[in-house]
């Protein structure tokens, strides 16, 4: 099956390669990639109905985390919210 320019997983995928060329550092990267796929994991049940969704809340939360911390803090605060991820 080909994703076309329409398909809902492709424009979530446009979205957050979007995101990383806006965002060029490979550490910011790998977190991204990171929250992404706990959150794929997370919303394994509901994807078919919301294809976006997890790059939503990906995109989301690491806004949120890149706002709230300083560059020491960054890393450990991703690393801390996938843990509580892996726990619900």
């Amino acid at each position: 099956m080909s994703l076309s320019t329409f398909h809902p997983l492709y424009l979530s995928l446009r979205r957050m390669l979007t995101f990383c060329f806006l965002h060029p550092f490979s550490h910011i990267k790998a977190m991204l990639k990171s929250l992404y796929d706990h959150f794929v994991v997370l919303y394994n049940a509901v994807l078919p109905q919301n294809p976006s969704l997890a790059s939503e809340h990906a995109l989301r939360q690491e806004q949120e985390i890149y706002d709230r911390t300083t560059k020491s803090t960054y890393r450990n605060v991703i690393i801390f919210r996938l843990v509580l991820a892996e726990n619900r």
